[in-house]
């Protein structure tokens, strides 16, 4: 898949097949191709956590879900139903990578690399014929004390099958764009 179809036709998915298991030699290459991702002035500020094991990311689902405002747990609920999903918050992913903070994450420029950094694995997960969603919602001293974090959790990214089809239909697009010539 070329990289501007990729970028065109990604969608994000709330309903992984619960079953599918991603590749290991697959995760590898997301991975690989993901920290290719440039960060300012080529500090790479953040480190990977790749879990696979569904038992430790329905974990994160159990501390995320009751400490989300009453009106995010609605609408996780809500999804939960429409999708079918045993995990409303992870969406029953095949893989789940947290992007971490690490020594050299500079405030300026973290998030902002933390962005890029994402949609590095999001188009090489598309690339292979995968989906994605980023989970921001899990950004939380919760699923750090979880898993034993010493840096700030800053993002997740939820990648696996669809467990029905993606609706490619023309995404409706907010921004403004503006050109100077």
């Amino acid at each position: 898949m070329q990289a501007l179809e990729a970028l065109n036709t990604r969608r994000s998915v709330r309903n992984f097949e619960p079953s599918f298991v991603i590749p290991k030699e697959d995760l590898d290459k997301i991975i690989s191709a993901a920290l290719n991702s440039p960060s300012a002035i080529n500090l790479q500020e953040h480190d990977l956590i790749v879990i696979t094991n569904k038992e430790k990311i329905a974990e994160i689902d159990k501390v995320v879900f009751p400490s989300c405002p009453p009106q995010f747990q609605e609408r996780f609920k809500k999804r939960q139903e429409m999708f079918g999903t045993i995990n409303p918050v992870t969406y029953d992913c095949s893989a789940l990578i947290l992007i971490v903070e690490n020594e050299r994450c500079q405030e300026k420029w973290g998030n902002i690399d933390a962005g890029i950094l994402s949609m590095g694995l999001m188009i090489a997960a598309e690339g292979l014929g995968y989906h994605s969603v980023a989970l921001g919602i899990i950004a939380s001293p919760l699923v750090e004390k979880l898993f034993g974090l010493e840096k700030k959790l800053v993002l997740g990214v939820a990648i696996g099958k669809a467990k029905d089809k993606v609706n490619i239909h023309p995404k409706e697009n907010l921004r403004k764009v503006k050109y100077i010539e």
